[in-house]
């Protein structure tokens, strides 16, 4: 698998299209029972990382991981098995 984020040269079409691509299957914000979105929630707010990293790494998971070595919660588009700051 080729993360978006590794691809060091492409031209502009290929740029445009897999911004495009990726922006047509961004996964929908989470919604409360009545199907409403709270953009002031936690999960609007994780969900807007996790987009905006999907459009990074063109990964998304369909359910919830934690990192191998805190534990810590993983954003659904991260494509690691640990987190970022276990990385550093």
């Amino acid at each position: 698998m080729v993360s978006v984020s590794e691809m060091e040269q492409m031209s502009d079409f290929s740029k445009y299209w897999i911004e495009g691509y990726l922006k047509g299957n961004e996964p929908e914000p989470p919604t409360d029972s009545n199907e409403d979105v709270d953009f002031e929630s936690a999960e609007y707010k994780t969900w807007i990382e996790e987009v905006k990293l999907f459009n990074e790494t063109g990964y998304w998971s369909s359910f919830d991981r934690n990192c191998e070595k805190c534990g810590k919660a993983l954003l659904k588009s991260e494509p690691e098995d640990i987190c970022e700051e276990c990385r550093k």
